[in-house]
């Protein structure tokens, strides 16, 4: 299957943006029907110490695309600092939110969540930069901050 080649050779198919494009078409296909507890596709990039995970998944009947790094862990102390922090930062963040996934418990993640729908390569790519640049700054920042190795 095509698609199965794309997702072993994606990291050389970043620099073709009509591969990725054709990348994109099929991962809304592959998405597209299935339900909300089977395995959705996903990938990781790394950004110097951050990981940001790509994945895939249907809500209401659309394709959705998510750019996702976990960032830290919720501090035991100082929480009430720790949060308006992250709402602050929200408030600058040109894109990217810092979120709470019930699917990942007690960390903080860094995301962008879309429709798959009219993404192509430019925006792919520029999500994906996003948050794996600004992960990569804030993970070590805000563990240094608020004391959690």
């Amino acid at each position: 299957m095509r698609l199965a080649r794309i997702k072993k050779g994606l990291g050389r198919l970043l620099h073709d943006e009509h591969l990725i494009d054709g990348f994109i078409e099929e991962l809304k296909a592959e998405i597209l029907g299935k339900e909300s507890t089977e395995a959705v596709p996903a990938w990781v990039f790394k950004y110097g110490s951050a990981h940001v995970v790509v994945s895939l998944r249907q809500v209401e009947n659309k394709a959705m695309i998510t750019f996702a790094a976990p960032i830290i862990d919720i501090p035991k102390t100082k929480q009430k600092e720790f949060y308006r922090e992250l709402l602050e930062r929200n408030a600058r963040s040109g894109g990217a939110y810092f979120v709470i996934d019930s699917t990942v418990p007690d960390t903080v993640l860094l995301e962008i969540a879309r429709p798959a729908e009219g993404l192509d390569y430019v925006e792919f790519k520029n999500c994906l930069d996003t948050v794996g640049n600004m992960a990569d700054l804030y993970d070590d920042e805000l563990k240094r901050k608020y004391s959690i190795s």
